[in-house]
Parts: C-alpha cells; structure tokens; sequence
C-alpha cells in the first residue's frame, strides 16, 4: 500500500483486462495532493479580506474595527461596556462622515461592490480548479448518475479497489508487479468533495444575491430614506413630521451613500437596535451641528448689514464688556 500511495494508482472495470506495460492508462493521482488543496482552496476563501481591510482604511475608517466593535455591543452585557462601544462608533462614523468629500460620496459602498465580485469569481474559479484537480465535473457527474438512475457512488473518479503497478529488482532482474489495493479513504474523500462543491456553489450564489441587494440600495435613494426613517421614527417621530426637509437632507447630504452602507453594516452584524442608536446620535449631531451654522450665517448677515458706525459701536461695546469683566473678576 506505501508503494501505491508513492506510485499513484489506476482503475480498472472488473470486466475489463488488466492493461499491459506500453498501454495507456488513466492513472488516479490526486489524493496524495488532497490536504495542500483544501489549504489553497481555504486560503483563497481568504483572500478577498485583507484586500477589503485595505481598500476599508483607504477611506479614512476601519471598516473592520468598526464591525468588530458592533459585535462586542451585541454580546455585552453591561450597559456601561454598551455605551462606550456606541462611543466609539458614533465618534469613528462622525469623523468619516466630515472627511468623505475627498473620497466621493459612494467609495465605500463601491469597494464593497468589487469584493462581492471577487468572492464571486474567486468561487467558480475554485470550482474549475477542483475540477481539473479531480480530472472530473464532479458536480455533473452525480447530477448525470442521479437523472439517469445510476449509482455514483462508487465512481471510476473516487474507485474502492484500484491497481498499482510497480517493478522490482531481484538478483539483477527487473520484475514487474500489478496488485489490487483497497482504498478505503475514497469513502470519505467522495463525499467531502462533493459536499465541498455544493459548499462552493452556495456560497457564490448567496454572494450574488448579496451583490443584487447592494447595487440595489446604490442605485435607488428612496430605499436609503426609508431606511433611515424606519430607524429615526422610533425615536425621533415627531422630528421627523417638522424637519421633513432637514432629514432629507441628513440622509444625502451628511450620511450620503456610505453613511447609510456603514449603518446597515452593523445592522447585519449586531442589531437593529444598535443601528436605531448610531442614526438618532447622527441625527442629533446634525441638528446641533445646523443650528450653530444658521446662528454664524445670521451673525454674518448682521454685521454686513450694519453700517461702518454702527458696527464699530458695537465693537465698542464689546470691548468696554469684556474690561468690566476682567475688572470684576480683580476685585474678587
């Protein structure tokens, strides 16, 4: 058996003969590979999220660490440990939010588009090398036996007995052996490669039905303010009803694509409660953030408005102000 494994092996129908020396044959060679190729197949499933945490921090946000911190909101139990992870994820998005010009306002939502592609070709790739791998559709095959009522198990791909030959010096000639092994491994090896295929198949076609969802929310606004609205209205209703144009607003202008994109993020990976407290904080902040530039621009307005005198008055009285403070606080 060491010398077959060593050696590769051949299948050969019982009804068929054993073929000669100079015949061809179809040797079966894969399985001393098998271990490194479930390794390269795994670290290809890989690939595609370091190149998502790269293309994620180019952006000026961790994506990653952002998700991560979602999680651990998710699974803490103290509402101390809540807050601070909500902290952190107000804080990161607000910062983002204030430095996405420079970027444009879908890079994020872009970026993720290509991975989704990748993983896609990345699966029916890994298919094809599994395929040539195994010398075999493996995928068709059991379709083809399942329709036609054959039995698959079993096939020439994955044989239970198969032949090895092999030559052997003795008392200087060479001695040529053929003998039948038993490769009880194929039992197990049948099975995991096609549960490995129909793994491999589910997976891009999940991905693309996620890559479907997510063109669909770049390309339709309405589905971006209904979502925000869905999670502003449980907290922030009436708001909602006076600041028809400012949530509009807070949606494509402050959040624009990416705002929104990060938010159902860490509703996929935590929970809608979580998303409801990172819109309302946004919200708020805005607000806040609104009402302090109405009061500059109408400060602004004023002094333009006012005459060359009159603004010097004023600056005047300004001045004489600030000294009766500064007195007073010498007298105590």
């Amino acid at each position: 058996m060491q010398i077959c494994w060593t050696s590769n092996t051949y299948s050969v129908p019982l009804t068929s003969q054993i073929p000669r020396q100079d015949e061809s044959k179809e040797m079966i060679n894969y399985y001393q590979w098998l271990p490194f190729m479930l390794f390269a197949l795994a670290f290809l499933f890989y690939l595609p999220r370091p190149v998502w945490a790269f293309l994620g921090k180019k952006s000026g946000i961790s994506v990653v660490s952002l998700t991560d911190s979602a999680i651990e909101y998710f699974d803490a139990s103290e509402s101390q440990e809540k807050e601070r992870h909500l902290t952190y994820i107000v804080e990161q998005m607000q910062t983002f939010l204030k430095v996405q010009r420079s970027f444009g306002h879908s890079y994020l939502l872009s970026a993720y588009l290509i991975i989704k592609v990748l993983h896609i070709v990345n699966a029916f790739g890994q298919i094809l090398i599994l395929n040539k791998f195994l010398g075999t559709y493996i995928l068709l095959d059991f379709f083809s036996a399942m329709f036609s009522g054959e039995q698959w198990i079993g096939s020439e791909t994955f044989p239970r007995v198969a032949l090895c030959s092999f030559h052997i010096r003795r008392l200087g000639n060479v001695h040529r052996y053929t003998v039948q092994c038993s490769m009880h491994m194929n039992l197990f090896n049948e099975m995991f490669m096609l549960v490995v295929c129909f793994w491999i198949v589910f997976v891009a076609i999940a991905t693309l039905g996620s890559l479907v969802h997510w063109t669909v929310v770049a390309a339709l606004p309405e589905r971006r303010r209904r979502y925000v609205k869905l999670k502003l209205r449980a907290r922030r209703a009436r708001e909602l009803s006076d600041n028809k144009l400012t949530w509009r607003q807070f949606v494509h202008v402050y959040l624009k694509v990416d705002g929104v994109f990060l938010v159902k993020i860490m509703h996929e990976n935590s929970s809608a409660v979580l998303a409801a407290e990172v819109v309302t904080r946004l919200w708020d902040s805005y607000l806040q953030n609104a009402a302090d530039l109405q009061e500059v621009q109408v400060t602004s307005s004023m002094k333009e408005e006012m005459s060359d005198g009159s603004l010097e008055r004023l600056e005047n009285l300004l001045e004489c102000h600030k000294e009766v403070e500064e007195d007073g606080k010498e007298d105590l």
